[in-house]
């Protein structure tokens, strides 16, 4: 018994990333749920994605900003290609930055200011049909939480 219980929570463990948080993008076609680790301090928001091999296509990052500002992002030790989604504090998509370049040192700014950015497997925002305009559900955008 104690093996199963101790398999179970290995289980658990390792099917999401740690510290992972659901996040849902609605689009016009469908729900969409990412699993999503959040970057909400500026170490965490410094080291993002860097140095991953891999992401997993419902997997993500939430870059969560202490106000709105019109962020830049680069792809500096990061070897995965990235779609970046910028958030506005209105949970609505401003603006998507589609399959940046692994290690490419070129900045990238957001179209508009933004609450949140975030980052999913490249490619990911084309094939789910994710636009500006999308809504974005998680806690922070929620008006009575403010």
């Amino acid at each position: 018994m104690k093996y199963f219980w101790n398999l179970l929570i290995v289980l658990v463990l390792f099917s999401r990333p740690l510290f992972a948080e659901p996040l849902r993008i609605q689009t016009t076609k469908q729900n969409i749920v990412f699993d999503v680790e959040i970057a909400d301090t500026n170490d965490k928001r410094a080291k993002g994605l860097m140095n991953r091999d891999s992401l997993k296509p419902n997997a993500g990052m939430l870059f969560i900003f202490d106000k709105v500002s019109a962020p830049q992002f680069w792809m500096k030790d990061t070897k995965i290609s990235l779609d970046v989604v910028y958030i506005g504090e209105d949970g609505l998509v401003k603006g998507i930055h589609e399959n940046a370049v692994p290690y490419d040192k070129t900045p990238f700014p957001s179209p508009a200011p933004v609450l949140a950015v975030l980052e999913i497997a490249g490619g990911t925002a084309k094939k789910l049909q994710i636009s500006a305009g999308n809504k974005v559900m998680y806690k922070i955008f929620e008006k009575d939480l403010k």
